[in-house]
């Protein structure tokens, strides 16, 4: 295509055979493509430029987004600072009850111990003098008591 183009254009546009006009014609139709072609990547090359341009405003973008999560880091951070405190607080809390409690159940086992201890103690002495004690007060001895009175003594 290219030699005859040359001799196509060599020739006045009246004088011309109809072979050349096509060729012409052809060269023309392939031009336009790449002038279309080339406009579009113009227009493409513009646009990433356009946006390369704007890289100052996304870098602030990002530095904005950066900070805001700083921020929120640091606020989580200081309410995890809280938490854990109100977690030590609590956990000594717990520790200082549970050791109450065992005091007080240790209190209370050496209570229940002594009042046994104090009625073992006062029905030997009543059984001892002979003397029997009921809901209603005091009775004198029935046989079976003065009966066990001598096995009572010898296990004490």
């Amino acid at each position: 295509m290219e030699g005859s183009l040359k001799i196509a254009l060599g020739e006045f546009k009246e004088l011309r055979h109809p072979f050349m006009s096509e060729v012409i014609g052809m060269a023309e139709k392939s031009m336009g493509e790449i002038e279309a072609a080339m406009a579009s990547e113009v227009v493409t090359l513009k646009a990433k430029a356009a946006d390369m341009m704007k890289v100052e405003v996304e870098k602030g973008k990002r530095v904005a987004a950066k900070d805001a999560a700083a921020a929120e880091v640091a606020a989580c951070e200081g309410a995890l600072a809280g938490k854990k405190e109100t977690a030590a607080s609590a956990t000594t809390a717990l520790k200082e009850a549970q050791g109450a409690l065992k005091a007080a159940k240790s209190e209370a086992g050496k209570a229940g111990a002594a009042a046994d201890t104090a009625e073992a103690t006062w029905k030997a002495h009543a059984f001892s003098t002979s003397i029997c004690c009921t809901k209603e007060g005091f009775e004198p001895p029935s046989a079976l008591d003065i009966f066990w009175q001598p096995v009572m003594a010898v296990a004490a």
